[in-house]
């Protein structure tokens, strides 16, 4: 339902209200996209993090030589 409501126009969407049913799920809709941002949002940070500690240990490693030579 969220992919769909990308392509459907403004009115289409407000005149999605008049049903209650159809509306109703329109705003259940809202509350899910945004715990659906939320958890994206957590694993990008964690994605980050990940990352960061990969370049912070390639770093170390290169101070202290850890680094293959031919890698």
């Amino acid at each position: 339902m969220a992919y769909e409501t990308i392509f459907k126009s403004r009115d289409d969407l407000a005149n999605s209200f008049r049903d209650d049913k159809t509306g109703g799920a329109l705003l259940d809709l809202v509350g899910q996209i945004g715990e659906s941002v939320e958890w994206f949002e957590m694993l990008v940070s964690m994605m980050n993090s990940a990352r960061a500690r990969v370049i912070a240990a390639a770093s170390y490693a290169e101070l202290h030589g850890y680094l293959l030579e031919n890698a």
